[in-house]
């Protein structure tokens, strides 16, 4: 594959989603903080089998990841570009934790992605699903980026008298 036909994938998929995938990613990480939140007890024990965070730390952590999702599913509907930038964070942040679990051989019954609904255990199938979220928060990334970019230019577009 070329070069440009890549490009052209590219475009073609940016054109295809249109404004459908902020608002796509932004339900799926609504629905990860609110279930997270209203099951926190079996969300914490979750994030505890990943065996990193301390004592009472993991309670903080826990609140942190659910106001990180939560915001970057706002901002995505509100602000693509700041919102693509959090969900980067919060992508990175499972991504990181799945792949130690991993590496370090835990056994994770529930990865947290959801609190205690829609649990799946902590396999390698995690990560490529993590991935695709980051890569898509990429695209909107980038889509939003050029948006700006094209209007910042259209702004300093000045016609001159005739």
């Amino acid at each position: 594959m070329s070069v440009s036909a890549a490009k052209s994938g590219w475009s073609k998929l940016m054109k295809a989603t249109g404004g459908f995938l902020p608002f796509y990613i932004a339900i799926l990480l609504g629905l990860m903080g609110v279930l997270q939140a209203v099951s926190f007890n079996d969300f914490t024990t979750a994030l505890q089998d990943y065996s990193v965070f301390p004592g009472a730390t993991v309670e903080l952590v826990a609140l942190a990841v659910i106001a990180a999702e939560l915001a970057a599913a706002l901002l995505l509907v509100s602000n693509a570009k700041q919102g693509a930038i959090v969900t980067g964070v919060v992508y990175t942040f499972w991504i990181v934790m799945a792949f130690q679990g991993l590496l370090r051989g835990l056994d994770v019954p529930n990865c947290g992605c959801f609190g205690r609904f829609l649990s799946q255990p902590l396999t390698w199938w995690v990560i490529p699903q993590d991935l695709y979220v980051l890569a898509m928060a990429a695209l909107i990334y980038r889509k939003a980026a050029n948006r700006q970019s094209t209007d910042a230019a259209a702004e300093l577009d000045i016609s001159l008298p005739s």
